[in-house]
Formats: C-alpha cells, sequence, structure tokens
C-alpha cells in the first residue's frame, strides 16, 4: 500500500485527476490522515487520468527500501496544489482484555494499540496566479482499531515477564485539520 500511496500523492499534487481512490480501513502509521491509497487486487485499484492537453510520463523507483515517484511533461497550469483535510467525526474504539496464564499476574502490555475512528472529508485546491480555480473533494472513512491488552494471571514463581514491544501504529492526527502543498 506504500506504492499505491506514493503514487497517489505524486498524482495528487501533479493535478492528475483520481479517478478512483480507496483509502485503508483505518489509519496509516506512514502517511497523514486522509493521504492514502490502497490497491487490492482484483477489487480495490487507484485509477488515475491525465487531465492534460499534453502527454505524462509516470516514473516509478523502488530502491534500497525506499518508493520515488515522478510526474514527467510539461509545466503544470496551477501555481500550487494545497492537500487539505478536516475531521467530520471521531468514533471512539474499544479495549479487550486478553488474560495470559503463562505471565505473571500483575503484568500487563499493550499487544495492540487503540486508535479511533474517523470520518474525514479530503480536498485537493488548485491556485492560479495566486487565486483558487478548483476544488476537488473526498469523503473518507476510517474504522477504528481495537486496543488489545495483556494481563498475565499466574501465580507460579517462573511464570514469565511481559515485554512491552515498541509501537507501529498510525499517527495521531495534531487536530482536526491539515494541510500540505507543493
Amino acid at each position: 500500500c506504500q506504492i499505491s500511496t506514493t503514487l497517489f500523492g505524486a498524482s495528487f499534487f501533479a493535478g492528475i485527476d483520481i479517478v478512483k481512490t480507496t483509502n485503508h480501513s483505518r489509519p496509516s502509521a506512514y502517511t497523514p490522515l486522509g493521504f492514502d491509497a490502497t490497491v487490492v487486487w482484483p477489487n480495490t485499484d487507484l485509477k488515475l487520468k491525465n487531465p492534460y492537453d499534453f502527454p505524462v510520463v509516470v516514473r516509478y523507483v523502488v530502491a534500497n527500501g525506499q518508493a520515488k515517484v515522478e510526474i514527467l511533461g510539461k509545466k503544470r497550469p496551477y501555481d500550487k496544489v494545497v492537500f487539505s483535510r478536516s475531521i467530520l467525526e471521531e468514533t471512539p474504539f474499544t479495549t479487550e482484555e486478553r488474560l495470559d496464564e503463562t505471565a505473571a499476574e500483575g503484568e500487563q502490555i499493550f499487544d495492540q494499540e487503540g486508535f479511533p475512528g474517523f470520518k474525514i472529508q479530503r480536498e485537493r485546491h488548485f491556485y492560479r496566479d495566486g487565486k483558487l480555480v478548483k476544488t476537488n473533494k473526498w469523503l473518507l472513512n476510517y474504522k477504528p482499531v481495537t486496543e488489545y491488552i495483556r494481563r498475565g494471571t499466574s501465580t507460579a514463581p517462573d511464570a514469565k515477564k511481559l515485554t512491552q514491544k515498541d509501537g507501529h501504529g498510525p499517527r495521531k492526527p495534531g487536530s482536526s485539520g491539515a494541510s500540505m502543498s507543493q
């Protein structure tokens, strides 16, 4: 999905028409909330269309653990393209406790960090000569992520201690709104 999100981002700022896009079912750890795209063959696809009267080339390079996309062509007819998003609704996550009979009583760790769900509006604003000339809007939904807590229940002297692993969860949105521009 990082591959499709990277292509989505380059296309977004190049002014390419986003014909079809599907966000992840839950927020992603590697991109801001609302700035993602997923592909799941054969059902979910990212479809793009060149709106310009000149051809464009999509140059995609994946190397050394990094992905880079360039959209090459004539100068786009916009001075600036801006991404913005507004959080319209937030849904709290639920917490489930899992008992571990092999871990010492009183030991507790997070197996999975909880994360709220969101209904957001993503927008793309096009500017020419400092004036807004066009806006695209998408409504996106992200499901809440259940928090799982593991708690030890064993009183045996050789019961294991639980070790908390570093989280790799989604980024928390800093506020209800966000924007980026290019």
